[in-house]
Protein backbone atom coordinates (compact mmCIF):
# COMPACT_ATOMS: atom_id res chain seq x y z
CA UNK A 1 0.00 0.00 0.00
CA UNK A 2 1.18 3.75 -0.52
CA UNK A 3 2.32 5.52 2.06
CA UNK A 4 -0.16 8.38 3.23
CA UNK A 5 0.12 11.30 1.26
CA UNK A 6 1.92 10.01 -2.24
CA UNK A 7 0.33 9.82 -5.29
CA UNK A 8 -0.95 5.87 -5.89
CA UNK A 9 1.14 4.40 -8.75
CA UNK A 10 0.18 6.34 -12.37
CA UNK A 11 -0.79 3.63 -15.33
CA UNK A 12 2.38 4.02 -17.05
CA UNK A 13 3.80 2.60 -14.20
CA UNK A 14 1.95 -0.03 -13.24
CA UNK A 15 2.62 -1.08 -17.03
CA UNK A 16 6.12 -0.79 -17.63
CA UNK A 17 6.25 -3.22 -13.77
CA UNK A 18 3.60 -5.75 -15.64
CA UNK A 19 5.70 -5.94 -18.61
CA UNK A 20 9.13 -6.29 -16.62
CA UNK A 21 7.71 -8.88 -14.70
CA UNK A 22 6.66 -10.76 -18.38
CA UNK A 23 9.33 -9.66 -20.33
CA UNK A 24 10.70 -13.35 -20.83
CA UNK A 25 6.56 -14.08 -22.16
CA UNK A 26 6.91 -11.42 -24.81
CA UNK A 27 10.37 -12.66 -25.88
CA UNK A 28 9.40 -15.78 -26.40
CA UNK A 29 5.98 -14.47 -28.34
CA UNK A 30 8.78 -11.96 -30.76
CA UNK A 31 10.59 -15.07 -31.36
CA UNK A 32 8.29 -17.01 -32.50
CA UNK A 33 6.46 -14.86 -34.33
CA UNK A 34 9.91 -14.11 -35.92
CA UNK A 35 10.56 -17.51 -36.61
CA UNK A 36 7.15 -18.19 -38.17
CA UNK A 37 7.65 -15.35 -40.46
CA UNK A 38 11.42 -16.82 -41.43
CA UNK A 39 9.80 -20.09 -42.45
CA UNK A 40 7.13 -18.06 -44.47
CA UNK A 41 9.92 -15.75 -46.02
CA UNK A 42 12.12 -18.69 -47.15
CA UNK A 43 9.66 -20.98 -48.52
CA UNK A 44 7.63 -17.80 -50.41
CA UNK A 45 11.15 -16.68 -51.77
CA UNK A 46 11.94 -20.26 -52.74
CA UNK A 47 9.22 -20.38 -54.98
CA UNK A 48 9.41 -17.35 -56.33
CA UNK A 49 13.09 -17.85 -57.09
CA UNK A 50 14.07 -15.15 -54.97
CA UNK A 51 17.27 -16.97 -53.72
CA UNK A 52 17.98 -18.60 -57.13
CA UNK A 53 21.69 -18.21 -58.15
CA UNK A 54 22.52 -15.50 -61.09
CA UNK A 55 23.29 -18.98 -63.84
CA UNK A 56 20.11 -20.76 -62.78
CA UNK A 57 17.27 -20.79 -64.40
CA UNK A 58 14.46 -20.77 -62.30
CA UNK A 59 10.46 -20.26 -63.62
CA UNK A 60 8.96 -18.94 -60.64
CA UNK A 61 5.56 -20.07 -59.01
CA UNK A 62 2.34 -18.14 -59.52
CA UNK A 63 1.93 -16.01 -56.87
CA UNK A 64 -0.85 -18.28 -54.74
CA UNK A 65 1.26 -21.14 -55.42
CA UNK A 66 4.31 -18.81 -53.22
CA UNK A 67 1.91 -17.78 -50.12
CA UNK A 68 0.63 -21.74 -49.81
CA UNK A 69 4.27 -23.25 -49.57
CA UNK A 70 5.06 -20.03 -47.20
CA UNK A 71 2.19 -20.59 -45.34
CA UNK A 72 2.22 -24.36 -45.03
CA UNK A 73 5.83 -24.18 -43.97
CA UNK A 74 4.96 -22.06 -40.97
CA UNK A 75 2.12 -24.35 -40.78
CA UNK A 76 4.40 -26.89 -40.13
CA UNK A 77 6.63 -25.38 -37.38
CA UNK A 78 3.58 -24.26 -35.65
CA UNK A 79 1.97 -28.05 -36.13
CA UNK A 80 5.45 -29.68 -34.64
CA UNK A 81 5.75 -27.57 -31.43
CA UNK A 82 2.39 -27.37 -30.74
CA UNK A 83 2.37 -30.54 -28.33
CA UNK A 84 5.76 -30.06 -26.51
CA UNK A 85 4.44 -27.36 -24.25
CA UNK A 86 1.84 -30.19 -22.84
CA UNK A 87 4.35 -32.69 -22.23
CA UNK A 88 5.31 -33.40 -18.52
CA UNK A 89 8.31 -35.32 -19.37
CA UNK A 90 9.83 -32.54 -21.83
CA UNK A 91 9.13 -30.18 -18.88
CA UNK A 92 10.52 -31.82 -16.16
CA UNK A 93 13.93 -32.59 -18.37
CA UNK A 94 13.67 -28.76 -18.98
CA UNK A 95 13.14 -27.49 -15.26
CA UNK A 96 16.16 -29.53 -14.47
CA UNK A 97 18.69 -27.56 -16.55
CA UNK A 98 18.98 -24.18 -14.36
CA UNK A 99 19.56 -21.71 -17.56
CA UNK A 100 16.44 -22.95 -18.75
CA UNK A 101 14.68 -22.33 -16.22
CA UNK A 102 15.59 -18.79 -16.44
CA UNK A 103 15.38 -18.88 -19.77
CA UNK A 104 11.68 -20.11 -20.71
CA UNK A 105 8.54 -19.48 -18.59
CA UNK A 106 8.12 -22.99 -17.76
CA UNK A 107 5.03 -22.53 -15.53
CA UNK A 108 3.03 -20.76 -19.03
CA UNK A 109 3.62 -23.99 -20.98
CA UNK A 110 -0.34 -23.90 -21.33
CA UNK A 111 -0.68 -20.32 -22.58
CA UNK A 112 1.84 -21.12 -25.25
CA UNK A 113 0.09 -23.88 -26.22
CA UNK A 114 -2.83 -21.96 -26.64
CA UNK A 115 -1.05 -19.04 -27.99
CA UNK A 116 0.73 -21.74 -30.96
CA UNK A 117 -2.74 -23.34 -31.29
CA UNK A 118 -3.61 -19.75 -32.92
CA UNK A 119 -1.19 -19.23 -34.88
CA UNK A 120 -1.93 -22.92 -36.40
CA UNK A 121 -5.55 -21.25 -36.90
CA UNK A 122 -3.81 -18.21 -38.72
CA UNK A 123 -1.81 -20.17 -40.97
CA UNK A 124 -4.45 -22.52 -41.86
CA UNK A 125 -6.38 -22.31 -44.98
CA UNK A 126 -9.78 -21.19 -45.51
CA UNK A 127 -12.95 -23.02 -45.59
CA UNK A 128 -13.32 -24.22 -49.28
CA UNK A 129 -16.29 -21.81 -50.81
CA UNK A 130 -13.82 -19.03 -49.43
CA UNK A 131 -11.03 -20.52 -51.20
CA UNK A 132 -13.28 -21.12 -54.70
CA UNK A 133 -14.42 -17.46 -54.54
CA UNK A 134 -10.94 -16.43 -54.18
CA UNK A 135 -9.45 -18.23 -57.11
CA UNK A 136 -12.11 -17.50 -59.41
CA UNK A 137 -11.74 -13.44 -58.53
CA UNK A 138 -8.20 -14.16 -59.02
CA UNK A 139 -8.41 -15.81 -62.40
CA UNK A 140 -11.48 -13.45 -63.75
CA UNK A 141 -8.77 -11.12 -63.19
CA UNK A 142 -5.58 -12.61 -65.03
CA UNK A 143 -7.43 -13.78 -67.77
CA UNK A 144 -7.01 -12.47 -70.98
CA UNK A 145 -9.84 -9.89 -72.13
CA UNK A 146 -10.88 -11.97 -74.63
CA UNK A 147 -11.55 -14.97 -72.35
CA UNK A 148 -13.32 -12.81 -69.77
CA UNK A 149 -16.93 -13.36 -71.03
CA UNK A 150 -16.22 -16.84 -70.82
CA UNK A 151 -15.61 -17.31 -67.38
CA UNK A 152 -18.48 -18.17 -64.88
CA UNK A 153 -19.81 -15.34 -62.90
CA UNK A 154 -17.17 -14.14 -59.62
CA UNK A 155 -20.12 -14.66 -57.27
CA UNK A 156 -22.09 -17.72 -58.53
CA UNK A 157 -21.27 -20.51 -60.90
CA UNK A 158 -21.95 -21.11 -64.01
CA UNK A 159 -25.68 -20.06 -64.94
CA UNK A 160 -28.12 -22.18 -65.21
CA UNK A 161 -29.13 -21.99 -68.73
CA UNK A 162 -25.54 -22.88 -70.43
CA UNK A 163 -24.52 -26.41 -71.11
CA UNK A 164 -22.08 -28.19 -69.24
CA UNK A 165 -20.14 -28.88 -72.74
CA UNK A 166 -20.79 -25.92 -74.90
CA UNK A 167 -20.25 -21.93 -73.90
CA UNK A 168 -23.80 -19.61 -74.96
CA UNK A 169 -21.66 -16.75 -74.62
CA UNK A 170 -21.49 -14.73 -77.62
CA UNK A 171 -18.01 -14.46 -78.98
CA UNK A 172 -16.94 -17.03 -76.51
CA UNK A 173 -13.72 -19.02 -78.71
CA UNK A 174 -13.62 -21.50 -75.55
CA UNK A 175 -15.71 -24.86 -75.34
CA UNK A 176 -17.03 -25.76 -72.28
Amino acid sequence: SPAEGAAPPSKLRKFGTRLQDSLVKVWWVALWGLANVACFVLHFGTYACWFAAEGDECAPAPWAVCVAKGAGMALNLSCAFVVLPMCRIFLTLLRKVRILRRLVPLDSSYDFHVFIGWSIAGWAPPPRRTREEAHRHAHRATAPTAHRACLPPATGGPSSTSSPTTSTTPGCPIRR
